[in-house]
């Protein structure tokens, strides 16, 4: 009987731990994007299924990062023409941003020093969204549609212009496209930070918005120079 209850055991952990990774792998385009439930600057949890209806550009980055803190007048100029264009599939289009912060302060400084746009600003302090999303780099990115879908990950800002105008008339049908840039982040040592220990980066010279990316679309193919100038 304890043979037989330790192999149990070992066959549930086993079992769990591969229908954790198969789960992970079913992170990308095309796929339902994973609910996410934090608290913003006030203590408000804020849901990303609560913007259901909208274009939503889920942006995961930390307030000490350069490039994640250079994103932020791009941001604000896709909220600006998005926020409420007349688009075929959504009511319009919202930012959700998950802070991978450990001081509440160096966050909600960086939020209205940079006058980040909107107000779904959320702190992800142990890790748990940053883990489900797999986010090995920071900035990261994942602009999912009006029913949930992942439509694109780690998209350029022309990119996220490119898939909006194709729903607003402005372009053609945007295939779903991922792309894997950004500043290298260690998630296990982000979840050790909060134990007092290090959090390891290993930033790439070339940043999320510093990049040569390839914009596909139905009507033409555009190979464009993104600068985060």
């Amino acid at each position: 009987m304890q043979y037989r209850k330790i192999f149990f055991a070992a066959f549930f952990v086993l079992f769990v731990l591969l229908w954790g990774n198969a789960a992970q792998a079913q992170i990308t385009t095309g796929t339902a994007a994973p609910d996410i439930t934090l608290p913003d600057q006030n203590n408000v949890n804020q849901s990303l299924s609560a913007l259901r209806g909208n274009w939503v550009l889920v942006y995961f980055w930390v307030s000490w990062d350069g490039a994640s803190r250079a994103g932020t007048p791009k941001l604000a100029s896709l909220y600006g023409k998005y926020q409420n264009a007349g688009f075929a599939s959504a009511r319009g289009f919202r930012i959700y941003t998950v802070s991978l912060d450990s001081d509440k302060k160096e966050w909600t400084n960086a939020i209205k020093t940079d006058a980040m746009p909107g107000s779904y600003h959320v702190n992800d302090f142990y890790s748990v969204s940053a883990a489900t999303y797999q986010i090995q780099k920071v900035p990261s990115a994942y602009l999912v549609d009006a029913s949930g879908i992942i439509r694109a990950v780690n998209p350029s800002f022309t990119d996220v212009e490119s898939i909006l105008n194709a729903d607003t008339g402005q372009g053609g049908t945007v295939a779903m496209q991922t792309f894997n840039t950004g500043a290298s982040v260690n998630t296990a040592a982000k979840m050790e930070s909060v134990r007092g220990g290090a959090l390891q980066t290993a930033t790439s010279a070339t940043s999320y918005y510093n990049q040569t990316t390839t914009a596909t679309t139905t009507t033409n193919t555009a190979k464009t120079t993104i600068s985060s100038s």
